[in-house]
């Protein structure tokens, strides 16, 4: 701690003695390190330009020195000059021109201006002359250039070759995920991992990526198991506790998914998003009263998380206590007014307060919102119905097919049609939803229960079940 302290110090008075040097205007160290030092200061702070300003006094007194040049191109690279850091890496590579890392930059910089052939040519030079430790790093080089050609699987390819040289490589690990997800190359990227970590089993990212590879070709058990050895090696490991988690809400593992995101608020703090999700477990458990105290804790630290006010609006609705849940649905929409959902709870809401007025605005919202999302149309449409506002509600079936269609839409104009006394439609409409889902015929009989009892309709879905 003593000694952090007298760092900070001794810099602070460096970065003094620089802004003092400057207002006398010259501006000279004895330690190339003393420039070093203001350079990494001035980036921290992101202050580019004066970094570059610090370079431009380091150059003038060690002009022959192709460390000062390789950092402006760096810095000019992070500022997208490209053609300025094209420039000054080839001063540094004319000074150095074996320096490995010189040459990776600079290949770096002509595959962002456009230039892969040559700097692919760069790449297959080093390939030949470069020590094997820094060939992992070359083939990491290679895999841009074949990313920016959107070669993917030849990225794969690349970083393949890097990690095989250095299996612990975080960037080759990192980076061949992304070139599976754009190549597809699951298998061969699950053979891969698994050669890794036979010999490396404490490789905890290797995990991860074949836990996303298992997932990817619907080995969900091996998948969660990986995900799992991925934090398990690496308790600080936030990524695996968090996507081994999402998988098992995905497969509707809820008590495993429960559990995982409870250790991992347990161990990187509360997070209004994990505690959203721990939420969403507890309300699918059915453990209301605990999904609302972790929506309490994700409140407030968000007060303006709409996800969060929607979820604890369902868990009062679920309760029938409605007026609270209105309130908070007021607030999910005030914070984001274009979630259908929200308005298709809000409407439910005023279903139970018998409100229909108010609920029919609120199922219309959710239906032109989510217009390709048939649920918000038929339940409009059967609310409608249940209204006995046919001639309406067949006008908003009309309006649903533009955007979407399901059987139950079907059996809603079917419904309809035979409230209307329109039986040879009726009849028509019903025959396309049974072959469509004859599961479905208990929303039918929702919407006309009577029918259940007339023999004439019943020997047709008989004859229509075949």
């Amino acid at each position: 701690m003593a000694n952090r302290r007298k760092r900070e110090t001794s810099l602070q008075n460096l970065v003094t003695d620089f802004e003092m040097m400057k207002t006398n205007g010259t501006v000279t160290f004895n330690e190339e390190r003393s420039y070093h030092d203001l350079i990494e200061f001035f980036q921290t702070e992101t202050q580019y330009q004066k970094a570059i300003e610090v370079v431009d006094y380091a150059l003038t007194q060690f002009q022959f020195r192709s460390d000062f040049y390789f950092i402006k191109s760096k810095i000019l690279f992070e500022q997208r000059c490209y053609q300025e850091s094209l420039d000054f890496i080839e001063m540094a590579e004319n000074i150095s021109p074996y320096e490995v890392d010189i040459q990776l930059f600079k290949s770096k910089v002509l595959t962002i201006v456009g230039m892969s052939d040559q700097a692919l040519k760069i790449i297959t030079s080093l390939e030949k002359t470069a020590s094997p430790q820094d060939l992992a790093e070359v083939y990491i080089s290679e895999s841009y250039i074949h990313e920016s050609s959107h070669d993917f699987d030849q990225m794969f390819q690349s970083l393949k070759k890097s990690l095989l040289i250095d299996a612990s490589n975080s960037i080759a690990l990192e980076r061949i995920w992304q070139s599976v997800e754009l190549s597809k190359n699951f298998e061969e990227c699950i053979f891969l991992h698994k050669l890794i970590i036979d010999e490396y089993p404490y490789n905890s990212p290797a995990w991860f990526n074949l836990g996303h590879a298992y997932s990817s070709v619907g080995e969900y058990q091996f998948a969660i198991d990986a995900l799992e050895y991925s934090f398990i090696i690496n308790p600080e490991f936030e990524d695996g506790y968090l996507d081994c988690a999402d998988l098992c809400f995905q497969l509707k593992k809820y008590d495993q998914a429960k559990s995982i995101y409870s250790e991992a608020v347990d161990k990187f703090g509360k997070d209004p998003d994990t505690l959203l999700n721990l939420a969403q477990c507890q309300f699918k458990l059915n453990d209301i009263k605990s999904a609302k105290s972790s929506l309490i804790h994700a409140l407030s630290l968000d007060p303006y998380y709409d996800e969060a006010q929607y979820l604890i609006a369902n868990c009062y609705l679920l309760e029938e206590n409605i007026a609270p849940a209105i309130k908070a649905l007021k607030k999910a929409i005030y914070l984001d007014d274009s979630r259908e959902e929200y308005y298709h709870s809000l409407a439910r809401c005023y279903v139970h307060l018998a409100d229909f007025d108010k609920a029919k605005r609120n199922y219309f919202k959710a239906a032109v919102r989510g217009t390709e999302q048939s649920l918000y149309w038929e339940e409009y449409i059967a609310f409608l119905i249940k209204l006995q506002e046919f001639e309406p509600a067949m006008k908003v079936v009309a309006e649903a097919e533009k955007f979407t269609y399901s059987d139950k839409l079907m059996y809603c104009k079917s419904a309809i049609s035979f409230r209307l006394l329109d039986y040879n439609n009726g009849l028509d409409y019903l025959e396309e939803a049974i072959t469509e889902n004859a599961e479905n015929l208990k929303f039918f009989y929702d919407l006309v229960p009577e029918l259940r009892d007339d023999q004439d309709i019943q020997a047709a879905i008989r004859y229509f079940l075949g």
